[in-house]
């Protein structure tokens, strides 16, 4: 399967693993910061840094199988939404959807956290579930902590929505 994958962060980079290490290729990786780049750069992976860059983003939609963000910025347009299947992983997603999810949640003193995958929509955060896998983080103090427990978890969910065909 060819992906095209909106990726930040660590997050970003272990979804890129995973789709890689699965035996999909990734046709194109809209990065959002400079380790991603680096990354993509290790493994000749075309780089876009918006999916504003209209011809390339339109290209690689066209010649790939989904759209996957990790800890993507960005959202698409309607007619992606209609082109590609588009999937979106969010950290704590049922609970938290939105920006900065494991502040949120460590500042409510939430213990659990999890992994959630949904269907993108015209709406940040708001298309319809898919999976989510939640985990105790009791003994985490900073996001840091949190996130380090989560990386595993993002890598099932990924291996799962990889065997997904369309909605």
């Amino acid at each position: 399967m060819n992906i095209i994958m909106m990726v930040g962060n660590q997050a970003g980079i272990i979804g890129m693993l995973t789709v890689l290490a699965n035996g999909h290729t990734i046709k194109t990786a809209v990065c959002y910061d400079n380790i991603t780049i680096d990354f993509c750069k290790d493994y000749n992976i075309p780089i876009l840094k918006s999916i504003k860059e209209q011809p390339e983003f339109n290209r690689a939609v066209g010649e790939s199988d989904m759209l996957l963000s990790v800890h993507g910025r960005e959202i698409v347009s309607l007619e992606c939404l209609k082109a590609i299947n588009c999937i979106n992983v969010h950290p704590c997603l049922s609970e938290y959807p939105g920006a900065n999810p494991i502040g949120r949640l460590l500042a409510d003193g939430n213990k659990n956290a999890s992994v959630g995958v949904h269907w993108m929509s015209k709406e940040a955060d708001m298309g319809k579930p898919i999976l989510e896998l939640f985990i105790n983080v009791k003994e985490c103090k900073t996001e840091v902590e949190v996130y380090n427990k989560l990386y595993p978890i993002y890598a099932r969910v990924i291996g799962v929505i990889l065997t997904l065909k369309e909605k």
